[in-house]
């Protein structure tokens, strides 16, 4: 990737904010004019206070200190709004990919994991948002204290300045050699943190379990295992950097000897004056600190280049609306088209049909082997399995997490791939067997920031069986809870109220009764029954009362369904089941 190239797509990240980069321009433009006049008045001063010039001395000296008072102001309003105007970018863009990721297609999400997506979070937008701000302040600084410099050293010495500048080339050249080994371990080193991160994060949720089986010595030489090799490459890195900087300073170092030296010559021959060679080496020093600071600019540009194809990466994942209205592998010929008129609470068009449904994940097979169902009207119905036979993963691809490769499914009339996402999840409520946890009050946890009124909310909570345990918490349902606050069960009935709470009508139960004991069990799968009298209840699940208590019963087994019926039935009739039951 070129520098061009560089420039060009980290700059759409600065979309939007034409204003806020218009401001700091002139608050760079004003700062640098005036730091760039003040080597003028210092030389001079000099030669004042040589030649025994008391009073041009001392109304100079008040010139000067008027001017570094205001370079002094500029120069820090510049610091501080460009330090604001890169936070507020960086956050900006943070709430953008955040979003991105939310909408996602999650079938390709979940191909990512979680230490690379916090990292695109933080790292490297944040790398690329650093990059523009300081690329948007270091063009326009870099270009007048170039350019100015350069005015005042020919008219103060030509024969001084033109052997200055023979150094310059010399500082492209030490950037040249150490280009592509920047990039290089830039790479190496993001890659190697995302695995950090991600080991770290999974260790922390599992500490338990870890304990338990007194792994601690294994996890610990893991652990040690990724942070010496994130320490070999920050040396990596640091090395780099100290060359680029001794070579660097070498330069600078015989450049400063050498323009002594010649300073001296002039001097003694009376071509040059002791304020003039001070005042012309400050602005040498200005020039030469705009080349080195272009060159950190353009070895930082590998650093980008790494963030950049990193963010692409997600941010080209499709949306997940818009991949599903495009696939064509799904056909729905004889399904209806999405309305959203529609009165999908009337009973005569509650139903799920799955016809032919094929589906493996990457690398893996086929799970689900031309998978056939159909549900229509109110009831209890269960999906049993041995464990991998890919019963949740069937109610992923009915919640579009998963698109089929094959096949055709339905819900309440409305074929998916013909109708949006989001109207086809909302003919659905998913509880799941270990509820997510909002850091927020348990009444906003169980109504999910909907309108259902605080009052209904008690109500949900006393059927599930929480009402002791609300008894207990110090603000009641205000409560603000955490997911290490509950236990498994506490989540289990807090997952089941809010399924009252977002009732629809069709309502997918994965092992919701799990954790239970059995005077919970018994209460909640009597109010499966109860709601299945107005819904469709989907329930996988390996706990009898619930299973007997079906209106009918799907066995999963080879990726297909090979047996349907009551309890009893199935208890004669199928040799799976026998066995699960």
């Amino acid at each position: 990737m070129g520098s061009m190239e560089i420039k060009r797509r980290s700059f759409q990240y600065l979309k939007g904010y034409a204003g806020v980069i218009i401001f700091l321009v002139i608050c760079v433009a004003a700062s640098t004019v005036f730091s760039s006049i003040t080597p003028v008045f210092y030389g001079q001063l000099i030669d004042r206070m040589t030649m025994g010039r008391q009073k041009d001395f001392a109304a100079l000296l008040f010139l000067y200190a008027a001017l570094l008072f205001a370079s002094s102001a500029i120069t820090a309003l510049e610091e501080y709004f460009t330090e604001q105007a890169g936070n507020k970018i960086y956050k900006e863009q943070q709430r953008h990919l955040f979003s991105g990721m939310l909408h996602a297609s999650y079938e390709e999400i979940e191909k990512l994991e979680i230490g690379e997506l916090m990292a695109y979070l933080s790292a490297d937008v944040g790398t690329v948002v650093q990059y523009d701000i300081s690329l948007v302040t270091s063009v326009l600084f870099l270009a007048l204290n170039f350019i100015i410099p350069l005015c005042f050293i020919f008219r103060i010495n030509g024969k001084l300045s033109f052997y200055a500048l023979l150094f310059i080339p010399l500082t492209f050249l030490i950037y040249q050699v150490f280009k592509s080994k920047k990039k290089e371990l830039q790479k190496k080193y993001q890659e190697t943190q995302d695995s950090y991160s991600s080991f770290t994060i999974n260790i922390l949720q599992n500490i338990p379990s870890i304990k338990s089986y007194q792994v601690e010595r294994h996890i610990k030489r893991q652990h040690t295992e990724l942070v010496n090799k994130i320490y070999q490459l920050e040396k990596k890195r640091g090395l780099l950097e100290s060359a680029v900087d001794f070579l660097n300073n070498m330069n600078n170092l015989i450049f400063q000897i050498s323009f002594l030296l010649f300073s001296y010559i002039l001097i003694v021959n009376g071509e040059l004056t002791l304020g003039n060679m001070v005042a012309l080496g400050m602005y040498i020093n200005k020039i030469f600190l705009s080349v080195q600071m272009m060159q950190k600019i353009q070895l930082d540009e590998q650093n980008v280049a790494v963030s950049l194809n990193r963010l692409d990466r997600l941010k080209n994942l499709p949306d997940e609306e818009q991949a599903d209205l495009q696939r064509e592998r799904v056909q729905a010929n004889d399904c209806e088209m999405y309305t959203a008129q529609e009165d999908v609470k009337d009973s005569s068009h509650q139903k799920v049909s799955v016809r032919g449904l094929c589906f493996g994940y990457s690398g893996k097979g086929r799970i689900l082997k031309h998978l056939s169902m159909q549900v229509s009207g109110p009831g209890l119905y269960s999906i049993v399995g041995r464990n991998g036979c890919g019963k949740s993963t069937l109610f992923k691809i009915l919640l579009c997490f998963y698109m089929p490769q094959e096949g055709k499914i339905s819900v309440n009339g409305h074929c998916y791939g013909k109708t949006p996402v989001s109207f086809i999840r909302s003919q659905m409520t998913y509880i799941q067997k270990d509820p997510f946890i909002l850091r927020d009050s348990l009444l906003e946890n169980i109504r999910l920031y909907s309108d259902v009124p605080a009052t209904e909310i008690v109500k949900y909570c006393e059927m599930a069986g929480l009402s002791e345990d609300i008894a207990r918490l110090p603000d009641g349902i205000y409560t603000k809870i955490t997911e290490q606050g509950l236990s498994s069960g506490q989540r289990q009935k807090l997952s089941f109220a809010r399924a009252l709470a977002h009732r629809s009508s069709v309502m997918l139960f994965d092992e919701i009764t799990s954790d239970l004991d059995g005077a919970s069990e018994k209460r909640l799968t009597q109010l499966l029954k109860e709601l299945s009298e107005t819904v469709i209840v989907l329930s996988v699940s390996h706990r009898m009362q619930t299973v007997v208590m079906s209106d009918r019963i799907f066995v999963l087994e080879g990726g297909r369904f090979i047996a349907e019926g009551n309890f009893r039935e199935l208890k004669q009739e199928c040799r799976v089941f026998s066995e699960l039951f």
